[in-house]
C-alpha cells in the first residue's frame, strides 16, 4: 500500500511535495502538464460549486496506480461539503476510462479510517472476455459494484447491498452486510461472513459462504424470492440455515473437503 503524509497546510502543492521522487516515478509520469495536479485542481474547484450540475467532468486517462494516488491525495479535502458526493463518480469514471484505454487490475487502498464511500464501482462495465478487475484494501460502503457488468472484485469488508443488480460479475470479500447480491443475475459471491437476507430477488447467481450467515436476522420473511441460484458452504451450521430458509427451485451444495455434494437440487422439495 502507498500512504503518504499529506501537507494540508500547503494545498495541492503540498500534496505533490508529500510524495518522494521515487513514488512519483512509480505512479505517474512527471511532465509539464501533470495529470494528477490538473485533476486535483479541478476536483478542488468543483467542491466550491453551489450547483453540482455545473462541475467540470474529468477527462484524464490515468493508470491504475495513478487512480489510487489520486484517491490518497484527495484526503486533504475530506472535510469539505460534497467531498463524497463528488469523489465517487469521479473515481468510477476514472476507472472506467482507464479500463477502456487498455488498463486493468486496479487496486484502491481505502484503509479503515477513511470516509466510507457508498456506490463505489457502481455501473462499471467490463467485457465478457476481459473482466474489469479491482482489489479493495480496506472498507467500502453500501452498494459497492451496483449494476456492474463483468466486474471481478476482491476486498475485505463491504456494507449492505454488495453487488446489487450486478450481472456476470464476481465479488470475493471477507465480510459483507445484509442484502448481499440483491437482484443480481449470473453473478458469483464468495464471502466468509455475511449478514441477513442473502440473494433476495437474485436469479441464476452463486453464493459461497464459508463461515457464517445470519439468515433472516430480525426480518420475518414469508416470501423469500430467489430463483435458480446455487448456495455452497463447507460449514454445517450455514448448511442447516440454507436447508431451512432457501426456497425450492435453488441448488444447495455442501463443500466436503475437495468434494462438492449436492444436498438439494433445483427440482427437489425442501423436505
Amino acid at each position: 500500500m502507498v500512504f503518504v503524509g499529506i501537507k494540508k497546510e500547503n494545498g495541492i502543492d503540498g500534496i505533490i511535495d508529500s510524495f518522494t521522487q521515487k513514488q512519483l516515478e512509480q505512479t505517474y509520469e512527471v511532465n509539464e502538464d501533470n495529470k494528477l495536479k490538473t485533476l486535483l485542481t479541478r476536483f478542488e474547484k468543483n467542491l466550491t460549486q453551489e450547483d453540482l450540475s455545473t462541475c467540470e467532468p474529468s477527462s484524464e486517462i490515468l493508470t491504475p496506480k495513478e487512480i489510487d494516488t489520486f484517491l490518497q491525495s484527495t484526503k486533504i479535502f475530506e472535510e469539505r461539503d460534497y467531498y463524497e458526493i463528488l469523489l465517487i463518480p469521479t473515481l468510477n469514471k476514472l476507472i472506467q476510462t482507464s479500463y477502456q484505454n487498455k488498463h486493468n487490475s486496479f487496486i484502491l487502498n481505502m484503509g479503515f479510517n477513511y470516509i466510507i464511500l457508498e456506490e463505489l464501482c457502481s455501473n462499471l462495465r467490463g467485457e465478457k472476455t476481459n473482466s474489469l478487475q479491482i482489489t479493495i484494501n480496506g472498507y467500502v460502503g453500501e452498494r459497492f459494484g451496483e449494476n456492474s457488468r463483468y466486474l471481478f472484485a476482491k476486498g475485505e469488508f463491504a456494507e449492505d447491498n454488495l453487488g446489487h443488480s450486478s450481472e456476470h460479475s464476481s465479488f470475493t470479500f471477507d465480510k459483507a452486510g445484509q442484502n448481499c447480491g440483491h437482484s443480481s443475475k449470473y453473478s458469483h459471491f464468495e464471502i466468509n461472513e455475511v449478514d441477513a437476507l442473502l440473494g433476495e430477488k437474485s436469479n441464476s447467481s452463486t453464493f459461497v459462504i464459508h463461515n457464517s450467515w445470519e439468515g433472516f436476522g430480525a426480518y420475518n420473511f414469508t416470501d423469500y424470492d430467489v430463483r435458480q441460484c446455487t448456495f455452497k458452504t463447507p460449514n454445517r451450521e450455514v448448511l442447516r440455515k440454507f436447508m431451512a430458509l432457501i426456497p425450492e427451485g435453488n441448488k444447495i451444495i455442501f463443500i466436503n473437503g475437495a468434494k462438492e455434494e449436492v444436498v438439494r437440487n433445483y427440482d427437489q422439495s425442501r423436505n
